[in-house]
């Protein structure tokens, strides 16, 4: 999958998705394995944006921090 076609928005999903905790310190390279990981898993952009909206439909007290989280690592990693 090339994930320099990415945007943003969905790579911030993509990370929302993954396993990694959110007390992990990320640099772009770790970020980068956990967001093609997740989108991979997902089966790509469409599969993760369905994931993330069951998500935040099951667990809404958790998945907006978690969207948060993930939003602000992006933004810091990919300007």
């Amino acid at each position: 999958m090339r994930n320099d076609f990415v945007d943003n928005v969905t790579r911030a999903g993509a990370l929302a998705l993954s396993p990694v905790s959110a007390a992990e310190r990320l640099d772009r390279a770790a970020a980068e394995y956990a967001i093609v990981r997740a989108m991979t898993d997902h089966g790509g952009a469409d599969g993760c944006a369905a994931a993330l909206a069951q998500e935040f439909g099951d667990h809404p007290e958790t998945a907006a921090d978690r969207m948060r989280w993930a939003s602000g690592v992006v933004s810091a990693l990919y300007r």
